[in-house]
């Protein structure tokens, strides 16, 4: 059995218009972009640092494998590329980084 792929987005975004770019990713882009059956979860969280400019998340995207992220990760990231360009095009830097999961335990709160 292989293990489960996380495709890591970090995005730096100007405070002005973070609001507007984390409401459009709800509701629209990632909505847009996402194969669920492709994928196990995906989950937006605001990086904790003291900035007075921007913020800064990290959008996380959860595959059963890597083969699948190779199926159709690739084309769903450039696709939220363009979508994310539409309205903050040169408004933010971001990069990816490929995770594997090696060990995963889930408490109940």
């Amino acid at each position: 059995m292989q293990n489960a792929l996380i495709y890591n987005l970090t995005l730096k975004i100007g405070k002005h218009i973070s609001g507007q770019w984390l409401q459009e990713m709800e509701t629209q882009i990632i909505p847009d972009c996402s194969n669920e059956s492709s994928l196990i979860s995906t989950q937006i969280n605001r990086i904790l640092i003291e900035d007075n400019e921007d913020d800064t998340f990290a959008i996380q995207f959860i595959f059963p494998s890597y083969a699948i992220f190779e199926e159709v990760g690739k084309d769903m990231f450039k696709k939220m590329v363009l979508m994310i360009d539409k309205n903050f095009k040169g408004k933010y830097v971001y990069f990816g980084t490929m995770m594997e999961v090696m060990h995963y335990s889930n408490y109940t709160v």
